[in-house]
């Protein structure tokens, strides 16, 4: 950005005042279209860590939902086991 000095000396404390006035105005619009384009880029971030927060909890979800499916498994097996073994019948039979 480049601010230019008045291309004639300022004779005035009022001609001093205008040239201040529009200079920090032009400021004051750069900041501006800064702040908007700083907002816009935020607002981008913001989208893509939710996206990929969601991505993350359904990948998540789906293996929890398989390891539940294989600790069921794992323990079906472990009763079947558990039932068929003759220390298990013979613990029964004397408790």
């Amino acid at each position: 950005m480049e601010i230019h000095a008045p291309h004639h000396p300022l004779k005035t404390f009022r001609e001093f005042l205008v040239h201040i006035v529009i200079v920090t105005i032009g400021i004051l619009i750069a900041l501006w279209f800064d702040g908007i384009r700083e907002r816009s880029h935020e607002r981008q971030l913001v989208r893509e860590a939710r996206e990929n927060f969601r991505l993350d909890i359904d990948q998540n979800l789906a293996h929890l939902k398989a390891e539940t499916q294989n600790l069921d498994a794992t323990l079906g097996m472990i009763s079947k086991t558990l039932a068929e073994s003759p220390t298990a019948a013979g613990a029964r039979l004397r408790g």
